[in-house]
Parts: structure tokens; sequence; C-alpha cells
């Protein structure tokens, strides 16, 4: 039961990591990197266009995880839990609560925080190494990934009377403020193209005349009649 419950987390850890990743990406990036050819740039183009699928993909994956993870851990430490309560008052509801204690410690530990930091910070590094196993995960899980998002459409429609479709994806400000952020950090600038500048023009609504003005103390005037020496020490 070890090695079934030290791997149902190890695809829990994975499945929550990706899903962080997945939310923190550069969606821009991914999108002008298609236009390069790479398989790995058209799979994960696919992905960000088609957030419903691969969010829901990533769901069924890690509570299947979780499912195997906590059934492993129930019969590893149910014995052991239950000869340190023997005796007790309601001896089945403390072995519950002790395993619910420490199976929840374990899975917000090692499966929910540690991965979603870790992802976080490299998103478009993480999905991109980890494009294989997603893909695999993408086939595996594709049929009831279609049957979980149908149901769901048709339960919103026939009884919450809500209308749902996947919205296309439409970048805007935001994303171009990340973009050329992203630019600007990793060096690769191309020339003629000035991130700061560009990143600048994206928060000109926000600039007023007055930050632009120079105060009258410190503008330095030359007379006509001085030459382009003057002019040229005076700047």
């Amino acid at each position: 039961m070890i090695p079934l419950a030290l791997l149902a987390l190890s695809f829990s850890f994975l499945f929550s990591g990706l899903e962080m990743a997945y939310l923190s990406v550069d969606k821009l990036w991914i999108a002008l990197q298609k236009e390069q050819g790479s398989w790995t740039d058209r799979w994960l183009n696919k992905f960000v266009r088609h957030p419903t699928h691969f969010l829901s993909m990533l769901l069924i994956g890690n509570t299947l995880a979780l499912t195997v993870y906590v059934y492993a851990m129930t019969s590893l430490t149910e014995e052991t839990i239950r000869s340190q309560l023997k005796g007790f008052w309601q001896e089945d509801l403390l072995v519950f609560l002790s395993q619910s204690l420490i199976n929840t410690l374990i899975v917000l530990i090692l499966a929910e925080f540690i991965p979603k930091n870790l992802f976080r910070f490299k998103p478009n590094f993480s999905l991109r190494i980890l494009i294989i196993p997603t893909i695999v995960f993408h086939y595996l899980l594709h049929i009831p990934v279609q049957a979980i998002v149908s149901m769901a459409r048709f339960f919103l429609r026939k009884f919450l009377r809500l209308s749902y479709e996947e919205k296309k994806l439409i970048f805007g400000r935001p994303d171009l403020g990340s973009y050329f952020e992203g630019l600007k950090s990793s060096g690769k600038e191309n020339e003629g193209l000035d991130g700061r500048v560009l990143s600048n023009a994206l928060n000109f609504d926000k600039v007023r005349v007055r930050d632009c003005m120079v105060p009258r103390t410190e503008i330095q005037a030359v007379g006509r009649e001085g030459g382009e020496n003057t002019l040229k020490e005076a700047v």
C-alpha cells in the first residue's frame, strides 16, 4: 500500500502544480509561440484555447488520485491508530477523525501548498517540460471529461436556465503588459522593440500632463543672441 499511496500523492502533486501553472501562464506568449511551428507550442495553444476541458481534466485526475491515496493511507494507518486508541470512548469515530486529520495535513502540504507555489514561479517552463505527461492525461481522461462537461452544461441549461458557452480567448492590456514584462526580464527584446517603452505606453492613460511638464524653476533658457556653443553649454 505504501507504493500505491506515494504514487497517488505524486499524481495529485502533478495535477495541482499543472493547474497553478495553467492559471499563471502568459497566454499571449503561448499564442505567439505557436507561429514558430513547434508541436509543443501547438499543444499548449490548444490547451489555452479550451480552458474548460483542460481544467476539468486536471480536476478529475486530481480527484481520482486523492481517492486512491485516501484508500491506501486508510488501509495503512487503521490498525496502528486503532491500537493506540483501543478502549477509548467512541473508538471508531476517533479513528476516523485521526485518519482524516493526518490525510488532510499531508494533502494540504505535499499536494497543494508546495506544488502550487513551486509551479507558480515558472509556469511557462513547467507546462513545456511536462507537456508529454499532460498529453497522456488528456487522452486517458478525454471520455470522462467530455461526459462530465456535458452533464454540467445540461444541468445549467435545464435546471438553472443558464446558457453556457466557452468564451473565445481575447487578449487585453494585462496580457500585453505581462508579455512585455516577460521580454524585459528574459532579455529577449527584439531589435527596435523596447519593452520598457511599450509597457509605459500601456499605462499612458494614467499619466497626467503635469507629470510630464518641467517645473519652471528647472527650465534653462538661452537668449536669441546666444550662439551654438552657448546652447550646448546650457544643455
